[in-house]
């Protein structure tokens, strides 16, 4: 069993909103970028191993290096919800991106990702960048 599959996805949606809904974090000396009124660090994958970014907003550009893996739940009438569609993947330095909703990647290819580091080094990512298309989500 692969990392990717051992991925909990409702513990990756907790862990979000508990880092988005935190304390404000303190000013790091990184690049910044603004993507869609938010700002961004500009780092890299092994940045990410190597600091602390906890709860921080990141942009990167990296590539591919799994197949990325779409679960989907169906909802249950009664509550009336949404399908709920959620891609995950590996990236270079062995990081794990996951997206809540659906994005078409490839294995190889490289995509910029916008999106806020946890607490075990995984990237929720609030939009990803492909050369053919861009996906976003919001929470």
């Amino acid at each position: 069993m692969s990392n990717l599959e051992k991925v909990d996805l409702v513990m990756a949606r907790k862990s979000l909103r508990k880092v988005l809904f935190s304390r404000k974090k303190k000013e790091i000396m990184l690049p910044k970028v603004v993507y869609k009124g938010s700002s961004y660090y500009v780092v890299s994958p092994s940045l990410i191993l190597s600091m602390d970014l906890e709860g921080y907003p990141v942009y990167l550009k990296s590539r591919v290096m799994d197949k990325p893996k779409i679960t989907f739940r169906r909802p249950l009438p009664v509550f009336g919800g949404e399908h709920e569609h959620v891609v995950v993947f590996g990236i270079e330095g062995g990081l794990t991106v996951i997206f809540h909703g659906i994005a078409f990647v490839a294995q190889d290819e490289i995509i910029d990702i916008y999106g806020i580091v946890t607490d075990n080094k995984q990237i929720i990512a609030t939009a990803i960048i492909t050369e053919k298309a861009e996906y976003s989500t919001q929470f």
